[in-house]
């Protein structure tokens, strides 16, 4: 139901089955404690209902069960990255960085973590610098993850090629933005960074055709790759 886009009626049939997982499984082992396959099994449910209610958009919903969710397996850095992508869907930018950050904080080889983190950075940039920069940071770190692991990249060559274009972006905003304080002069700013910035657009680009005429692309949902 809930892949046919029928969110209301998916919803109801998740939480008739929510109800018996815990009595199941305590009648089957008489106890209060659930079982590690039903806590699986919660998760899953919790997390199913989260993407339904972001179908609905309805965000106070989608985020309080993907925090149900963490609640059953707090050490999962998978669910820091749910909720996170709840919170970005939703524009929350900062509470979706925050949850990028606690799923590093569990696993700090995580790459999806850091491009993801990179990536609202740079939507909650704006014209601050530092946010740029912060960005920048762990999109290449994110990409440096990615051409390491060479198992996941035989599979996904063309997100890292997405990924690559996403940092040329946020380099040529940079360069942007740092030419407009140089112009400007209320602020310093180091004209080698100016160039570095484009020179480095000009590497991570696709077509290698970027200069600082380029219209900056705006990310869309759409944009947003699957790693």
């Amino acid at each position: 139901n809930y892949k046919l886009g029928n969110y209301k009626m998916a919803l109801k049939n998740s939480k008739n089955v929510i109800k018996y997982v815990p009595i199941n499984c305590y009648l089957k082992k008489s106890s209060s404690k659930i079982c590690n396959n039903c806590n699986k099994t919660l998760v899953s449910i919790y997390l199913n209902q989260s993407n339904i209610y972001c179908g609905l958009n309805d965000y106070e919903n989608a985020v309080a069960n993907a925090k149900k969710a963490i609640d059953f397996d707090s050490t999962n850095y998978k669910l820091q990255l749910q909720l996170g992508d709840v919170y970005r869907i939703f524009n929350r930018f900062d509470f979706s960085c925050y949850s990028y950050s606690k799923a590093i904080k569990l696993d700090s080889s995580n790459l999806q973590a850091y491009l993801k983190r990179g990536l609202v950075n740079y939507l909650n940039s704006y014209n601050e610098l530092e946010e740029l920069r912060y960005a920048i940071d762990d999109l290449e770190k994110g990409i440096e993850l990615l051409n390491q692991n060479k198992n996941h990249i035989i599979t996904t060559w063309i997100t890292l090629t997405n990924w690559k274009d996403y940092l040329s972006r946020a380099y040529l905003k940079k360069g942007k933005l740092l030419e407009l304080i140089f112009l400007n002069n209320y602020r310093s700013s180091n004209g080698d960074e100016i160039l570095d910035s484009y020179y480095k657009a000009i590497e991570y680009s696709k077509d290698k055709t970027i200069s600082k005429e380029t219209e900056i692309p705006k990310f869309t949902e759409d944009d947003m790759p699957v790693v």
